[in-house]
């Protein structure tokens, strides 16, 4: 299934797998994920699936929903590499410009799996 859905003024390619479809349709309610676009020493790009809102949501379907966060830590700090420092909300000036334009979404043994992309995907080959 692939949807196209309105985020920040820009659109989101938002693409299912197979296992991901049928996963959706016996999932309890909205399933929400969030992806995050976190900024400290490098660049991370994350997807977190929850059963509830975080922030500003964009319905894809009725059972899936996408949000959008740019976050960033206080500093870069190598002492700190591979705990989870805390994070503050990333302030975007134009956040049309930092929104992504793709999304895919993979369920693989019992767990959701996410991808998203400033650039358009190229094809696998």
């Amino acid at each position: 299934m692939q949807q196209i859905v309105d985020i920040s003024g820009k659109s989101l390619k938002v693409s299912l797998s197979r296992a991901a479809e049928r996963a959706l349709a016996s999932h309890k309610g909205t399933l929400y994920a969030e992806m995050e676009l976190y900024f400290s020493c490098l660049v991370r790009l994350k997807v977190y699936f929850r059963d509830h809102p975080v922030g500003d949501c964009f319905q894809v379907t009725d059972k899936l929903a996408v949000s959008f966060k740019p976050v960033m830590t206080a500093s870069c700090d190598i002492e700190t590499a591979g705990r989870k420092p805390p994070v503050v909300e990333f302030p975007v000036a134009r956040p049309e410009v930092f929104s992504p334009k793709w999304l895919t979404i993979d369920y693989r043994r019992g767990e959701w799996f996410g991808e998203f992309g400033f650039f358009h995907r190229q094809a696998a080959s």
